[in-house]
This record gives structure tokens, sequence and C-alpha cells, in this order.
């Protein structure tokens, strides 16, 4: 499949956890990186579902800049 130049693809992965049995204990790790093809990789961490869902808006609200 190629690519035309204008198109970019990005990535974000979303890794979720419960430490132990209580699910207060949730934790998040964000992995994201606004274009594939650059080194640049940012990292974040959230404890909560509307901290996970801030950061990927704030992802996807770049991405289509």
């Amino acid at each position: 499949m190629s690519m035309s130049s204008d198109e970019r693809t990005g990535l974000i992965l979303v890794r979720a956890w419960i430490e132990g049995d209580d699910r207060s204990t949730f934790r998040v790790r964000i992995t994201e990186r606004i274009d594939v093809t650059g080194a640049e990789q940012t990292v974040s961490a959230a404890a909560t579902v509307e901290e996970t869902c801030d950061v990927v808006r704030r992802w996807l609200e770049r991405f289509l800049q």
C-alpha cells in the first residue's frame, strides 16, 4: 500500500491494568506518536477513565492539525 505525500499515520497505544484486586488501582500508560515516520514519541500516564479519554482526545486534536 503506498501513501500519498499528504498522508500521515499516527499511533496511540493505550495499555491499561489493575494492580491486585482493588479497582481503585486502575493504571494506564499511553504511548503517542503523531507521525510514525518520525522519532518523536510521548509517554503519559492516567489513573481514571476520564484522564485516559482526555489524553486520547488531545492526541486526536493534535493529529488533526
